[in-house]
């Protein structure tokens, strides 16, 4: 079997696309740099523009998100739950507490990483509404979620 691949840098690691038709390589690199680079827009902690920065900003507001950030939280939140806790997606502070703050490509290496206490982890889920703009599909376009900190 003919092969073909193609790695390149995504969301701080290497995505790496692997296609059994040749001719099909750069399509399908497209299509996954496509993909990430959305995943990247709305959901990098990293970067101003994105959404997850903007509904931090609006803290206690009502904020439509794309059903991209929706997904993901709602993912992420389904993992709090099912591991009990073990997967948190609240502890951004307490991450960059830590030094965390950047890019992990420019967190200085070897850097001490510190303790973070209990006190400092968030209760960051105190109140999550989400509203289906169009009940009629399973991933809408958007939602709206209320956020209060």
């Amino acid at each position: 079997m003919t092969t073909a691949s193609t790695s390149f840098r995504a969301l701080g690691t290497t995505a790496e696309v692997l296609v059994t038709d040749p001719s099909r390589l750069s399509t399908a690199a497209s299509l996954l740099r496509e993909e990430l680079d959305a995943i990247d827009l709305a959901c990098s902690r990293f970067r101003a523009d994105s959404e997850i920065s903007r509904l931090h900003e609006q803290a206690g507001r009502q904020v439509r998100v794309s059903g991209l950030l929706a997904e993901a939280l709602g993912a992420a939140l389904r993992a709090a739950r099912l591991t009990g806790g073990l997967v948190d997606p609240t502890v951004g502070a307490a991450v960059r507490a830590l030094g965390y703050d950047r890019d992990f490509a420019l967190v200085e290496a070897g850097a001490d990483l510190g303790v973070v206490s209990e006190k400092q982890r968030s209760n960051a889920v105190r109140c999550l509404r989400t509203y289906r703009t169009d009940m009629s599909q399973d991933f809408p376009d958007s939602f709206w979620l209320v956020r209060r900190w």
